[in-house]
């Protein structure tokens, strides 16, 4: 609790916050304004009844507390400054991944952000309760068998035999909820997680928040960028490049193999499955501005192939082509010898 001496006609307070927080001001009568200001002295927000609540970042802020000029002067400015706890963006992240497994859409993840619930675990009521939540989780579904989707949505694999037993006899004789067991699996409660688990888990929700930076809504896209993340950093940059892809600002990638040198007469395999194999994308291969003529089969499939019946050189260009005329191009030189 804060006390400012009567005379004052105004006091500047102070506060620093070292998280996201909902901040509430306390205990200011109705004879007094209120002024929020961030550590620039930049102007938030004002107001005179009590209590004042805002949605505030991680920094340094004062609030001003003004006496109305026909207040009276024996009445004291006393006040409190306290932050409510709200879910972080962490937070939000991890339940789009456990529960939903998926990304988190733009727009969603926004309004989510801007929300007054207090708890992870309120949170998870409200993804359970939605309209997708039920869709991946019936009534039907046992409670082993969801437990174990929660981990495969998390860290790609199931619940251990001891951790599986304890959480269903907890869900079955209703000891608990599923959001609290959302919850309880990924802070750990059990201390059943590995360095992998974390790794995992850390790389998925980095995708997660990838694609809600970029701006993008497709449910469908927000699963498949989800798909194959592992603890390899591979797994992360190649689905941040598929969603630079899609998202416009980023091109395919066309690999279309290494040179090959070939006897007359032989089957020319070529192999492009180095490139991007994202949903959408179509392949080409065909006679590059050189060599012999050739007749290429499958040759809108990433794997292709031909006879060579040509001594010489055979110049194969390769092109993936995407969304918005987005293309990659290779060319590999076949080499036919005697």
């Amino acid at each position: 609790m804060n006390s400012f001496s009567p005379t004052e006609a105004n006091h500047l307070y102070k506060f620093a916050l070292t998280t996201h927080a909902t901040v509430k001001l306390n205990n200011v009568a109705n004879t007094f304004d209120v002024y929020f200001y961030d550590e620039n002295m930049k102007y938030i927000y004002n107001g005179w009844r009590s209590p004042h609540i805002l949605d505030l970042d991680e920094g340094v802020y004062y609030v001003l507390v003004n006496r109305y000029i026909y207040a009276s002067s024996s009445e004291p400015v006393y006040f409190s400054v306290s932050a409510i706890p709200s879910v972080s963006d962490t937070d939000i992240l991890e339940l789009y991944v456990g529960i939903l497994n998926r990304a988190a859409d733009a727009i969603t993840f926004e309004l989510l952000q801007d929300n007054s619930i207090a708890t992870q675990t309120e949170l998870a009521d409200e993804f359970f309760l939605s309209y997708e939540g039920q869709l991946s989780y019936p009534l039907s579904l046992s409670s082993s068998a969801f437990i174990n989707k929660i981990y495969q949505n998390l860290f790609n694999r199931n619940a251990s035999d001891n951790v599986l037993t304890e959480l269903t006899v907890l869900l079955d004789s209703e000891q608990t909820s599923k959001s609290q067991i959302v919850v309880d699996i990924l802070n750990d409660i059990n201390n059943s997680l590995t360095i992998e688990d974390l790794i995992i888990l850390n790389n998925k929700i980095e995708i997660a928040s990838y694609y809600a930076e970029k701006g993008l809504d497709n449910i469908s896209d927000a699963i498949l960028v989800l798909e194959n993340i592992t603890n390899s950093i591979d797994t992360v940059n190649e689905r941040k490049l598929y969603i630079d892809y899609l998202s416009g600002t980023a091109n395919p990638v066309a690999n279309a193999g290494v040179d090959q040198t070939v006897s007359l007469g032989n089957t020319v395999i070529l192999d492009g499955t180095s490139s991007s194999q994202w949903a959408g994308l179509t392949y080409d291969w065909r006679k590059g501005n050189y060599g012999n003529n050739v007749t290429i089969d499958n040759n809108t499939e990433i794997t292709a192939s031909f006879i060579a019946d040509t001594l010489g050189e055979y110049f194969i260009q390769f092109t993936v082509s995407g969304n918005i005329n987005q293309r990659a191009f290779d060319t590999i030189r076949i080499t036919v010898v005697p």
